[in-house]
């Protein structure tokens, strides 16, 4: 009986493309890494009015609104900001008429933020404040208020959601248009501002 052939030292066909496939994976799996690292810390805006901010919620970015500094990002309500991993929403503010002897006129809002960063991230009613044709508001009038956010430690890949509501001076009658500004320290003292446009 003939002795079998000899074997070639080497690699099969099949085997040299389990390996330049295995490699291409790796690769891929890399520039995904790489470009997510490269765009952490970025931000952006999505929004109802277009592309307001070039998909860049850079400080400075967007719209103008009462009180707005030159490391600001600007957005018109209902945009939902990312900054750093950390995404905020305001919904626009809706004048809510007082219907009891205890309670004020308010503007109210809804706020929505959720965090894809790597820490947990802490968010309360005091990170928030109104801005008015008439000045500044900073507490909001929790009369007025359903749903309350309330301070809170909010969890990697978590959210929350809350109400804030902010008293209307005997003088308004629901007739300005406020702005609306969140002011977290999380944010590396850049604040995000929401407006109307108006």
């Amino acid at each position: 009986m003939p002795s079998p052939a000899p074997r070639r030292a080497g690699l099969t066909a099949s085997t040299a493309y389990v390996l330049i496939g295995a490699l291409l994976v790796v690769v891929v799996l890399l520039a995904v890494i790489v470009a997510l690292l490269v765009t952490r810390g970025s931000g952006s805006a999505t929004s109802g009015r277009g592309d307001m901010t070039g998909n860049s919620a850079a400080p400075g970015s967007g719209p103008n609104y009462v009180g707005k500094r030159p490391s600001d990002i600007g957005a018109y309500f209902g945009d939902t900001v990312s900054f750093n991993g950390i995404e905020v929403t305001a919904s626009p503010f809706e004048f809510n008429p007082s219907e009891s002897w205890y309670s004020r006129n308010a503007y109210c809002t809804t706020v929505t933020v959720a965090n894809n960063s790597s820490e947990p991230f802490e968010v309360g009613p005091s990170d928030f404040a109104n801005h008015s044709d008439i000045g500044k508001s900073k507490t909001p009038n929790e009369l007025n208020e359903i749903d309350r956010l309330e301070d809170q430690l909010v969890p990697v890949g978590g959210s929350t959601l809350g109400s804030l509501c902010y008293a209307v001076t005997s003088v308004n009658d629901g007739h300005d248009d406020p702005d609306f500004i969140y002011e977290g320290v999380g944010l590396g003292g850049t604040r995000i501002g929401w407006t109307s446009g108006a």
